[in-house]
Parts: structure tokens; sequence; C-alpha cells
């Protein structure tokens, strides 16, 4: 008997898939967001990333990526933030924060670097959001302080991988299913039997009541740090084509794991950023003479060359336009750094696996630091003798992509999640200035929140 021949639409595919109505599948991902939203979201303590950027904090049951500049030497004294990621910092405030106020149970943390460089700053971290929580903390005593950051820590688990095959067991092993208690067949037993049952006494049953496994208990919030790492050795070691086939279906994996696991996990994968300068600007930052004449346009990456950068992946302070002249004072090299661009480590790549890109990226804090940055001088400041100056840089956190955005639920419609109206907004382009103080991440300025005011000027 001949085959009935696939639709033309079906052509291509192994599997016969039937057509889903749209609003069954609306229907269906509206419960699933409203599910979510009941189990609570996941804050950083941050009120200017949690309400204005994030506009209510993490959602469960999504894939977060944090990309995050590292810190950079730019000829001046740079006042560091801190002396690790901060994108590393925020993610472990998230993970303090969300286990103090109970959002999440059980947390699985899984890092191509040693246990000694994370866990220290894991410790810290909890250390940290828990003297800022607790009224009581500074009364409380080392004893006890220790053991609530022990009982913190006893909620994180840590795996250690060497490659992307070893972030692949990981996860293979969070979805694979529990294994099934073997049931002791009974048999029909003589006098002699039960006789040596009567001699192996209470200990035999004992043994045979612990048999049972006990239940697998997935993680509510999955963090993958250093990501680029695992992904610079992917491409170094497998050819293009099978890297990005291997990326594929771990984006398909990652996404499965956030909606399918009883848990609904919200999944953090922490990336690093690179510095895309253009090659011609290398001979604008020679030595040259005190006062160098107007610079070329072929110094500067072409337009072109800039609207290359995927609107995604382009952050809204480093978007740079060409000047006319150098200012008074500045170097060549000063004006070839106004030319380079701050984006996600493997671009495009790392951002399928996401729904929402988060970039961290530092700016200077006031105009003066970005004169100093610049290289520009005041006559007053070239007049005086030239130390080595400070640059106060302030960390900007902004959403680059949002697939999912925001369900906010109206009271139009009723009460009922069933009847009540759903709004949907996204957060795109959204940003908040912060810093590092006392080991948490802070707003930068009071009420940056609600007035977005001209304090930062990149």
């Amino acid at each position: 008997m001949d085959e009935v021949p696939l639709p033309v639409s079906q052509a291509s595919s192994h599997l016969a898939l039937e057509p889903v109505v749209a609003a069954a599948v609306l229907n269906r991902e509206r419960e699933r967001r409203v599910s979510n939203q009941k189990l609570g979201a996941c804050r950083s303590g941050c009120d200017d990333i949690d309400d204005y950027v994030l506009m209510g904090g993490l959602e469960r049951g999504s894939v977060v990526g944090l990309s995050s500049e590292r810190e950079d030497e730019f000829g001046l004294v740079v006042k560091a933030d801190c002396l690790i990621l901060l994108v590393v910092q925020l993610a472990v405030q998230i993970i303090a924060h969300s286990l103090s106020q109970g959002v999440v149970k059980r947390v699985l943390v899984i890092t191509p670097k040693p246990a000694t460089t994370i866990l220290p700053v894991l410790r810290d971290g909890i250390k940290a959001e828990l003297a800022a929580t607790e009224s009581e903390w500074k009364k409380t005593s080392p004893a006890n302080r220790a053991a609530k950051v022990r009982d913190a820590l006893d909620k994180v688990m840590l795996s250690c991988v060497f490659d992307m095959d070893g972030l692949w067991e990981v996860l293979a092993d969070l979805d694979r299913p529990d294994p099934t208690p073997v049931q002791k067949v009974e048999e029909i037993q003589d006098s002699e039997d039960e006789e040596d049952d009567e001699l192996e006494g209470e200990g035999g049953a004992d043994a045979s009541s612990a048999a049972p496994a006990t239940e697998k208990t997935a993680p509510d919030m999955i963090i993958i740090t250093h990501f680029s790492s695992l992904l610079s050795a992917l491409f170094s070691h497998r050819s293009s084509t099978a890297a990005h086939a291997k990326l594929q279906l771990l984006a398909s994996h990652v996404r499965h794991l956030s909606r399918s696991l009883p848990s609904n996990p919200l999944i953090l994968i922490l990336n690093s950023t690179n510095t895309a300068v253009d090659t011609s600007s290398s001979s604008a930052a020679a030595p040259g003479p005190t006062a160098p004449p107007p610079p070329s346009t072929a110094s500067y990456p072409s337009e072109r060359q800039r609207k290359q950068l995927d609107p995604t992946l382009r952050s809204i302070f480093h978007n740079p336009q060409p000047s006319a002249s150098y200012g008074e004072g500045m170097t060549a090299g000063a004006a070839a750094r106004r030319y380079t661009v701050t984006k996600p480590a493997f671009g495009l790549v790392f951002a399928q696996l996401l729904d929402l890109h988060l970039l961290c990226t530092r700016v200077p804090r006031s105009r003066k630091d970005s004169e100093l940055l610049a290289g520009v001088r005041t006559a007053a400041a070239a007049a005086a003798p030239r130390d080595r100056e400070t640059v106060e840089f302030v960390t900007v956190v902004e959403v680059l992509l949002d697939e999912m955005g925001v369900w906010k639920g109206t009271t139009d419609g009723g009460e009922d999640d069933d009847t009540r109206k759903w709004a949907w907004k996204s957060r795109e382009q959204r940003w908040g200035p912060v810093v590092i103080e006392s080991g948490r991440v802070v707003e930068a300025f009071s009420g940056a929140a609600s007035t977005k005011t001209t304090n930062i000027e990149p």
C-alpha cells in the first residue's frame, strides 16, 4: 500500500505535525505565566533594578542572560567598583535575596571555575545580604551569624564542569526521571524460611524500610557562570558548523528545562563582554605632536560598520558619534577610545539562548569624570601639575533584549485569571545606575528609578 503523502507544509518534517490553534497556544502561555507569577519573582534587593528596570523582578520559568565588562585600565587611576565581575556580584545577590525571602529553596550553581573561587563570593554575598535585610543582625552573636550563613549555603549546590560536554551532563541529570523503587516480590515461605527471618531480628526490617530512594528535588534557580569561557573552548575544539548546531540544541534544552521542570526554575547565564575597535584606529593611537591635526574620517568606523551591530546588542550608552576636532589636551589615543563599542561576548550566538538579556557597562559618574577619561582638561587643570587623577564610574544595568515582556493583569475583566484582561509591556532600553557598597549592589543615585535625570553623562 502506498503511503499517504504529507501536506506541503510538512514535507520537510520527519514527523506528522498537527496544526495548533493560536488561541490554544495563547491560553497555554497565559496559564504558564500566571503560574510562574504565583511562585514569586526573584529580586536582587536593589529597588532601582527590581522595580524600574525589571518591573517587578526576574520571573521564574525564564532564561536570563547577564553580560558584564571587566575592569579595564584607561591610563588613569580607575576607581573600580569591585575586583570581580559585577555580573557575578549581582547574580550572588539575587541568590542571597531570594533565599532570605523564601522565594527559592534550592539553587544550583554550574561553573567552570574552581570551587575555591566561587565559594568565597557566595559566602560574602549571603553574609552581606543577611546583614542588610535582618534588623537584628548586628545584635546577633558571631556563632548565630555563622550558622545562618551556613544554613543558606546548604541550600546552594555547586557543580564544577570543564567544558560544554560537562554542562550537558549536569543539565541532562536534571531532566532525568527519578529511579523507580524496586518492588520486592513476595514468595511463599516454608517453616525453615520463617525461622531464618526470626533470627534476622529487627535490623533487617529497618534496612528494608530505608530501601525506597529519596525523591529528587529540582532546583528553583540555576546559575551558569563564566559562560563565555565554555563558548571559547567549544569553538576552539569544534568546527563552526558543529559548534553552532550544539548551541542550538543547548538553547532548546535550556528553555525546555525552564518550562518543564516541576520547580519552574529561573536560569541565569553569566557572560562577559568584548570591545569592538576599528583596526584603523591603531594608527591614530600612535604618539604624535602635542597639537595634532584633526583626524581623518578613515580613523573611525564607517557608518556601515556601525550599523552592522544588531540593535539588541548595542548599549544606549555606547553609540559613538565622530567629532570634528580634538578637544583641548586630548590625545589621539583618547580620541580613538571614543569609538570603541562594548557588546556582549559572542553576540547573537549567546542571545539565542535567552528570554531576557541584561548588559552591565561602566560609564563615568559625572561630566568631570567623562572629561578626564576622554583626555579633556580645563585651562586651570592644564596649568596645574598633572597628577594621576581618579575617574569614578557607575555601572549601568540595561535591558538589551526582552522576548517575554511583563504580563500585568488588570481588573477590567474581573478578578478571576480566566476573565481578567492582560497587558504586555516590554522592558527593552530600561536602565538603572548602580554601585557596589559594603558588598551589595545598590542605587548609584537616590531616587534614580523615579527621576532618570542626566546625572550620568556617557
